[in-house]
């Protein structure tokens, strides 16, 4: 087997996996960034995290999360939320 084909597919054991799985809990990053920064097959990752009943993902990934500002209405401000690399929220105040 060349270089090129051993680097496309690595055999992952179930550690490596659940590893895998927690650290994109807490990247903040969508299933498919963070397969794509980490160059995992993003078919397998959904495979893995249904073979091992994975609960890291409480929410979906569309799901509402409230936030409290903790400021004023009437005062100036600026609010700016991002998720992950690629999408950024931001609120200003006229």
């Amino acid at each position: 087997m060349n270089d090129a084909a051993s680097k496309a597919y690595q055999r992952r054991s179930q550690d490596q996996w659940h590893a895998l799985i927690e650290e994109h809990a807490s990247s903040g990053l969508s299933q498919s960034a963070f397969c794509k920064k980490r160059s995992v097959s993003l078919s397998s990752f959904y495979a893995a995290k249904q073979r091992l009943g994975s609960t890291s993902d409480a929410l979906p990934e569309s799901a509402f999360v409230p936030v409290e500002l903790g400021c004023d209405v009437s005062s100036d401000w600026r609010v700016e939320v991002a998720f992950g690399e690629t999408i950024t929220l931001r609120f200003y105040q006229a």
